[in-house]
């Protein structure tokens, strides 16, 4: 399995993202909320989608990369077959250490993580 992630595994398409908002299956903590369904593929697709609050681009595209590295180390670990869509809100100042737990969590709570006991 290729640790980087490539271009099938981005959730790109509106209507896609729109299909996974629509059956509002999600778990959600603090500062994040994942929603997720299963897809008819054998690999996982995901977008990060940072609300309207945060300001700056600068704010905005840093998370973006935060998430999609954190998606990236936590591949192997993760079920197949699902499209995820992170959607984060801003408020506290979340560096990157908070931001991985925030998402191994909400991760974990889904049941997306194969083996619930690693981390």
């Amino acid at each position: 399995m290729k640790k980087s992630l490539t271009r099938s595994e981005r959730l790109t398409r509106s209507s896609d993202i729109n299909r996974v908002f629509s059956r509002r299956q999600s778990v959600s903590c603090n500062g994040a909320k994942l929603f997720c369904i299963s897809n008819s593929y054998q690999w996982n697709r995901f977008v990060c989608i940072p609300a309207r609050g945060f300001k700056r681009a600068v704010d905005r595209n840093r998370v973006r990369r935060h998430v999609k590295e954190i998606v990236r180390q936590e591949k192997p670990l993760l079920r197949t077959g699902f499209d995820m869509v992170f959607l984060i809100y801003p408020g506290m100042d979340y560096d990157y250490s908070m931001r991985k737990q925030q998402i191994i969590s909400l991760l974990k709570r889904a049941g997306l993580y194969q083996q619930q006991d690693m981390h």
